[in-house]
C-alpha cells in the first residue's frame, strides 16, 4: 500500500518520439503520469499509494487514446517486515524460517542473500519497521531462495545450494521488485558429518556415554547450546529422540544415549546417531550403534575359594556380539577380563578375595 513500485510494461512499438501515459483507471486520486521509455518494447510506470488493499487497472495511453486494449490488474498488499531467521546459521541447500509481520500470500515470495562484503547501495526508502530497496540485487553478489508463507508471521525459505560459505544480509520481496530488510543477518556454514560413534554398543535402556566423531562447526560458544544428537530407528526414521550434546572440538561431540525402549519392548536394536550443530540441520548420514539389554540367567559355580582362580561360566540372554577383549566380569568391586565368549555364555577367572566384605555383591 506504500506505492512506489516500479511496474514494467511489455509490448511493441514504443517509439522514442511518442509520449506514453500511465493511467491507473480505478484510482481517481492518481494523476496520470508520463511513462519512462526503456526500449521499443518496455515502458516503466510507478504504482501510486493506496489507503486500502485492492486491485486497480493500468492502461497505457497516448493523450486520450487507449493504446493497450486489454488493461492489466495491479494489486496491493499490506507493508510487511522481517525480524529474525531460525536458525541463525545453516547449510547451503537446507531451509531457514524467517519471522516477521504481515507476510502476504504471494507466489513470488523470495529471500535474497546479500553478501555482507558488498557495500549497501544508497537509495533506500525506510519506514519505522524496515527498509525497502528498489534495486536489482543480482548486481551485488546476491543469490535467491524461494519462500513459502506458513502464516502471516512466518515464511520458510530455501537456502540456494550454490550459496558460498559466508555472512549475508537477508532481504524479502513479495513481488520481485520491492525488498524489505531490517539488518537481519544469516551465516552459511560448511556441511558437517558423522564418521563414527564410540562405543559401538550400549544398553537399550540408555545411559551410555557416547563420543561422536566427525566434522562439526559451532559459530560461537553461545551457539553450542544448539548442538544436538539425534537417535533414530533406521527402519523408521520418523521415530527419533533429540538429546543436547556437548561440543569438545571441531571433530568431537559427546552425548548420552537415551532410553530407546520408548519405541518398543525389544531387548536388541540398531540405532542411528546423527548430529546437528544448529538445532535443525542433521547430516542425514548417522553412525550406527547396537543396543541390547543383557540379562544374567545363571553362573557355574556359584561359590569358590577365597584365593581365586575358579573358572566361572556365566549364562545369559541378549549378550551383544563384541570382541572378547571388550568383555569384563565384575566380582563385587574387582574387574577381570573374560577368557572365553560364546553366544549366551561368558567365562571369567575369579580373582582372589582377602576380606569377606569383598564377597558381598
Amino acid at each position: 500500500t506504500w506505492g512506489g513500485t516500479v511496474l514494467y510494461v511489455y509490448g511493441q512499438g514504443f517509439a522514442e518520439e511518442i509520449t506514453f501515459i500511465c493511467d491507473f483507471e480505478d484510482d481517481v486520486s492518481a494523476t496520470p503520469t508520463v511513462a519512462e521509455r526503456v526500449s521499443n518494447s518496455v515502458l516503466k510506470c510507478v504504482q501510486p499509494p493506496s489507503s486500502t488493499l485492492r486491485t486497480i487497472s493500468l492502461s497505457i495511453r497516448i493523450d486520450d487514446t487507449l493504446l493497450v486494449a486489454a488493461t492489466q490488474a495491479v494489486g496491493y498488499y499490506q507493508p510487511f517486515s522481517i525480524q529474525k531467521p531460525v536458525p541463525v546459521y545453516g547449510i547451503a541447500g537446507s531451509t531457514v524460517t524467517i519471522s516477521g509481520d504481515n507476510f502476504p500470500d504471494s507466489a513470488l515470495l523470495t529471500v535474497a542473500f546479500q553478501n555482507n562484503t558488498v557495500p549497501s547501495v544508497v537509495g533506500s526508502d525506510c519506514s519505522e519497521l524496515s527498509c525497502r530497496k528498489n534495486l536489482i540485487l543480482e548486481q551485488y553478489n546476491t543469490q535467491w531462495g524461494h519462500c513459502q508463507r506458513i502464516t502471516a508471521l512466518t515464511i520458510e525459505c530455501e537456502i540456494p545450494e550454490s550459496l558460498p560459505i559466508g555472512n549475508y544480509q537477508l532481504w524479502v520481496t513479495a513481488n520481485g521488485q520491492d525488498f524489505v530488510g531490517n539488518n537481519v543477518q544469516f551465516s552459511v556454514i560448511s556441511s558437517h558429518s558423522v564418521t563414527s560413534v564410540s562405543p559401538e554398543i550400549g544398553l537399550v535402556t540408555g545411559g551410555t556415554a557416547l563420543t561422536v566423531s566427525g566434522r562439526f562447526y559451532v559459530s560461537s560458544p553461545s551457539q553450542s547450546s544448539l548442538l544436538l544428537c539425534r537417535f533414530s530407528i533406521p527402519e523408521s526414521p520418523q521415530l527419533f529422540i533429540d538429546q543436547t550434546a556437548t561440543f569438545v572440538d571441531d571433530s568431537t561431540v559427546k552425548c548420552t544415549l537415551p532410553n530407546m525402549r520408548v519405541f518398543g519392548s525389544s531387548d536388541a536394536m540398531v540405532v542411528g546417531v546423527d548430529v546437528s550443530t544448529n538445532g535443525f540441520d542433521f547430516t542425514g548420514h548417522p553412525a550406527n550403534i547396537s543396543l541390547s539389554l543383557p540379562r544374567l540367567v545363571s553362573l557355574t559355580p556359584n561359590s569358590g575359594i577365597v584365593q581365586g582362580g575358579d573358572v566361572v561360566v556365566i549364562h545369559g540372554i541378549a549378550f551383544p556380539t563384541v570382541n572378547i577383549t571388550d568383555i569384563r566380569c565384575a566380582f563385587g568391586h574387582v574387574i577381570t577380563s573374560a577368557t572365553e565368549f560364546f553366544t549366551g555364555q561368558v567365562t571369567c577367572i575369579s580373582p582372589p578375595f582377602y576380606s569377606l566384605s569383598a564377597l558381598t555383591p
